[in-house]
């Protein structure tokens, strides 16, 4: 297809760009970490949350139907909060995910964690599962509960942790 400068300075990058950037996302499915993690520390509304990220591999105990085999052993990074001072669960993800990573640790290593330390040691230095969704690109709007929400690009979005199996 032959196109002019003129003819493509009129053109909406909008649809191609979402489209590569959908297909660059990780498949939605179970990843096991890689060690080392990495942590950030940062306050939100007072509270202490820390962002993980890393590197992980989707694993095959839950194969996704569909993908190529070298799927599996591709590397991805993801990245997830956690939010080690409230129980507030309308604060989001970072809440939510704060239970299940006690759990994990505790199946893990058989113990309870004597402090948040061993938790974090355990996030950082041993590999966990985390389920890993994908959220497609959207546009600014207003949702079913009237509420206004932002545009967004396509992402990855750790919504679970579980001991590795």
């Amino acid at each position: 297809m032959s196109m002019n400068l003129d003819t493509l300075r009129n053109q909406s990058g909008k649809e191609i760009a979402t489209e590569v950037e959908e297909s660059l996302l990780a498949p939605a499915g179970w990843y096991t970490t890689v060690p080392e993690w990495s942590v950030l520390q940062r306050e939100t509304d007072g509270d202490a949350v820390l962002r993980f990220y890393g590197a992980a591999k989707l694993t095959a105990a839950d194969s996704v139907e569909g993908l190529a085999a070298d799927a599996y052993t591709k590397v991805y990074r993801f990245g997830f909060n956690v939010n080690f001072t409230s129980a507030d669960t309308s604060k989001g993800q970072a809440v939510k995910i704060r239970p299940q990573l006690y759990r994990a640790f505790q199946q893990a290593m058989g113990k309870e964690p004597l402090n948040i330390g061993e938790e974090l040691d355990y996030i950082i230095h041993q590999p966990m599962d985390v389920r890993v969704i994908a959220l497609p690109a959207r546009d600014a709007g207003t949702g079913r509960d009237g509420r206004e929400y932002g545009a967004r690009s396509a992402s990855s979005m750790v919504v679970a942790i579980r001991a590795t199996r």
